[in-house]
Parts: structure tokens; C-alpha cells; sequence
């Protein structure tokens, strides 16, 4: 009997593969031997069957270590054989948006005015928005719309992390400057 002649490719390459997520993988297995109708093959992930023959896994997966095992059992012609795969999917970083009157960074304001603070994540993640150190609000879409005090400000968008994405934050300063009175004198 003859080692069959198994192909297990991650995304296209035969080795292990590391992606962060948000990445579809592609586990492609196939074989090429001649005379094996009663062999059985099989792809695995994680020990449970996703496919049998020449087959592929196409799949969008969240953050873990995934084993992929492509087997065939024994035949007449053929001894049994498998090769392995193992896909890491990393977490990923979320996009955020911390906007301070439509600018993403610090700004200065004069008193009077009212400010527009809006955080989002590109990933429609739920936030918290957070003024010098206080919780304000928390969702998918935060905005604080307020005439403030002279004075400065801290505000920060955080996300918390979760399965797939790692905590991450973005905080920039407010600064409400005094107003100049306006003075006038009737006579």
C-alpha cells in the first residue's frame, strides 16, 4: 500500500496561518489518487466534519486557534494518512471615532458656544463615552450636545473589548475659553 496524496492549503499557502479578525479564510482540501473508490476523506475543524472529498471551508471566524485536520481512511491501494492546519484568528483593533465639533482632535471653544461631542466605531460597536472621568453615556452612537463653563475638558470614546476585538480608546481636550464681555457706556 501507497501514502495517498493529501493537499491542505490555508488561504492558498501550506502552512499554518495567522489573521487578524474580520479576515475570511479559505481551507481548501483535496486529493489526487487514482484507484481509491473506497477511501473516505474528510476535513475537519476543531474534530467536527465540515466537508468530505475534495472540499473546501469557507468561513468568517471569530477570534481562537482553529485545528483543521483533512484525513482519508484505508483502502485496498492506499494506507490511511492526514495533514493538519492550524488557523489562529487574532483579535483586531476596532476603529474609533472621537469627533469634538466635527474634528477629531482637541479643540477650543469660547464660552457661550455649544459644543457637538460624537463617538462612534466603524464596527458599530457599543461605547462608552466618558467626560474627566465620569461615564456620560454609553451605545453605539454617543453625542453630547452642551453650553459649557469656561474651563477644560477631557473626553474620551473606550471600548471595553470583547471576542474578537481588543479595548481600545481615543480621548482629546476641550478647552472653553472665557468669554469677553461686551461693555458699552450711555451717556
Amino acid at each position: 500500500k501507497i501514502s495517498p496524496n493529501l493537499n491542505l492549503l490555508a488561504n492558498g499557502i501550506t502552512s499554518d496561518l495567522n489573521v487578524n479578525y474580520g479576515i475570511q479564510i479559505n481551507i481548501t482540501a483535496y486529493e489526487t489518487n487514482n484507484g481509491d473508490s473506497d477511501v473516505v476523506y474528510g476535513l475537519y475543524r476543531n474534530n467536527v466534519l465540515v466537508g468530505g472529498g475534495d472540499t473546501a471551508d469557507i468561513a468568517l471566524l471569530a477570534a481562537g486557534s482553529y485545528n483543521y485536520i483533512y484525513n482519508s481512511t484505508e483502502g485496498q491501494n492506499y494506507s490511511s494518512a492526514s495533514l493538519t492546519r492550524t488557523v489562529t484568528v487574532n483579535k483586531t483593533i476596532p476603529n474609533l471615532h472621537l469627533y469634538l465639533d466635527n474634528l477629531e482632535g482637541n479643540l477650543s471653544a469660547a464660552y457661550g458656544n455649544i459644543t457637538n461631542i460624537t463617538g462612534i466605531s466603524d464596527e458599530g460597536l457599543v461605547l462608552k463615552l466618558i467626560k474627566n472621568g465620569a461615564e456620560i453615556g454609553n451605545g453605539t452612537l454617543l453625542n453630547e450636545f452642551s453650553s459649557l463653563v469656561a474651563g477644560n475638558y477631557t473626553y474620551m470614546l473606550l471600548f471595553e473589548g470583547n471576542e474578537n476585538y481588543s479595548a481600545s480608546n481615543v480621548s482629546y481636550s476641550l478647552e472653553i475659553q472665557k468669554a469677553t464681555p461686551t461693555l458699552s457706556l450711555k451717556l
